[in-house]
């Protein structure tokens, strides 16, 4: 008996041990932002769930993973929302989330770098970013080529680059 709970414990507590220290997500926020007709149009979306473990002083050890629900995608207007999440785009229905997981992490000079595995629709693609861990707070801005992901089509009304800004608030 002692040898199952002791089992168990290690089953429970070898991705710390192995990975850095495991942290939960308390939210994250997700916003985004794409030229409309030569205007910025920017949205946030929602239902973040990820599972971390990270050691600030050793990150190669870790591995993080995030993803979040494309049902939630908001820009304050519902008909672009809806059309955002129709099969012109997103096809929330048949792709419902957007999932990010890392391969790869270093620490440089200004804070850390990452190679992700980034899921958008039924097209992964590896990305590298750059990120910071302050405060229990995991920070990222960078761009991606929504047309790469089969996120709507080329055309001159909506530009191709979307700028992404990442904020997970954890707790230990």
């Amino acid at each position: 008996m002692k040898r199952l709970v002791l089992l168990l414990c290690l089953f429970v507590l070898m991705p710390a041990l192995l990975y850095g220290q495991a942290l939960q997500a308390e939210s994250g926020k997700i916003t985004f932002k794409v030229k409309q007709l030569g205007f910025n149009v920017k949205g946030e979306i929602g239902g973040f769930t990820g599972k971390l473990y990270f050691d600030p002083l050793n990150p190669e050890k870790g591995s993080l993973e995030g993803r979040v629900q494309v049902a939630t995608l908001e820009t304050g207007i519902d008909a672009r929302d809806n059309h955002l999440k129709s099969d012109d785009f997103f096809d929330a229905k048949r792709f419902p989330e957007i999932i990010m997981k890392s391969k790869k992490l270093t620490k440089t000079e200004k804070g850390y770098k990452g190679i992700f595995d980034l899921t958008i629709k039924e097209v992964t693609k590896e990305i590298e970013i750059d990120f910071n861990f302050n405060e229990g707070v995991l920070s990222s801005e960078f761009e991606i080529d929504r047309l790469v992901f089969g996120v709507g089509k080329k055309g001159i009304v909506m530009g191709k680059t979307a700028y992404v800004t990442v904020e997970v608030k954890t707790a230990h």
